[in-house]
């Protein structure tokens, strides 16, 4: 069945410099790349050092010693830990998609549950604000939802469930997703929290690439997901690191009118590109970030948030941010000397559920 075709449309991203107050039917919806985010912060500067030797010698994961080095960079140390605990505090996101941490330990770290022997307790978030699941699957590098727990319907939890298909092409650390069931107040919201191959970011997913292969793998299983979720016409969420620049300018992007071309750029597996019309929205794939979250000197996000179901009717417009990492002063944090939090910026969006 054709669906009515999609509106096209233009966001522009700016700075966040505080916390956005919501609305009464507002929440943020946002995904965030940890980067290694570990169970337990490096003990000291020395230990750092010598995990750091053991990441550029490419030592093998299960051989690094001790535990806290068997994971890539940055390795934190308390300090580190309390700076990301802060900036949860700060942003004040309702529902946060989390990709590359080691368990619901290392979230919790954050998300207040957990104490940090580091930075004031009063600029961190209550314990017990969030409800957080976090994948067992995936090795390493695993994907978990934070929920805050004043927006589930009382008495409910959220109801979580590997999906380990679409992880099954990437070769290296089995990056599979979490599927998850969240018991809103306003009803049930399907969250699908993922973590796509990377270095496929600016090549069609055809390309020679064995990068490339494993993404275009991944694709149509990306795809069955999002059908399923149509088909039952109920309100869904994907969000996580799809490492993929999905703009409509993006060359690797663009498709013919008319034109099936799913292999070639992983948007038209997702919202059809005027292929197949369904009523999808990506409102991050023509944003940009803010310059301070050009790591590489790219201001196109990789980072997406999709809408369907009829969440895609929920979202607020022109409500997509890259939030920078900031000071005690409020300031953006140099770009040189942010690495120790995350390589990835925030992304959030605004939505009426």
């Amino acid at each position: 069945m054709k669906h009515r075709r999609m509106r096209s449309w233009v966001l522009a991203v700016v700075a966040s410099t505080g916390a956005v107050t919501a609305g009464a039917d507002q929440i943020k919806v946002a995904t965030w790349n940890l980067a290694w985010l570990a169970n337990d912060p490096i003990s000291s500067m020395d230990l750092v050092k010598d995990c750091q030797k053991q990441d550029e010698a490419k030592v093998d994961f299960d051989k690094r010693t001790p535990e806290g080095c068997r994971k890539g960079s940055p390795f934190r140390m308390a300090g580190a830990y309390a700076g990301l605990a802060h900036h949860v505090k700060w942003l004040d996101f309702d529902l946060i998609g989390m990709q590359e941490v080691q368990s619901a330990d290392a979230a919790k770290l954050i998300l207040g549950d957990r104490p940090i022997a580091s930075g004031d307790p009063k600029s961190m978030v209550a314990p017990g604000t969030y409800k957080v699941v976090v994948n067992p699957d995936g090795g390493w590098q695993k994907v978990g939802l934070a929920v805050k727990t004043s927006l589930l319907a009382p008495g409910q939890d959220l109801i979580a469930e590997p999906f380990t298909e679409i992880g099954v092409p990437v070769k290296r650390d089995h990056r599979s997703a979490l599927d998850v069931k969240v018991p809103l107040k306003t009803g049930t919201l399907r969250v699908l929290v993922v973590h796509l191959k990377s270095a496929c970011h600016r090549v069609p997913l055809d390309a020679a690439s064995d990068d490339c292969q494993q993404l275009s793998a991944q694709a149509p299983i990306l795809q069955g997901w999002i059908r399923q979720r149509q088909d039952e016409g109920k309100p869904f969420l994907v969000l996580g690191d799809f490492n993929r620049v999905l703009a409509s300018s993006a060359q690797h992007e663009q498709c013919g009118t008319g034109v099936v071309c799913t292999k070639v750029s992983l948007r038209a597996s997702l919202d059809g590109n005027a292929v197949d019309q369904l009523p999808i929205l990506i409102p991050t794939a023509d944003a940009k970030h803010v310059p301070e979250c050009g790591f590489k000197g790219d201001l196109n996000l990789i980072d997406h948030i999709l809408l369907g179901g009829g969440a895609e009717s929920a979202y607020i417009a022109n409500s997509v941010r890259s939030h920078a990492y900031i000071d005690k002063d409020g300031k953006p944090i140099a770009k040189d000397k942010v690495r120790h939090l995350s390589d990835h910026c925030p992304v959030s969006i605004g939505v009426n559920l």
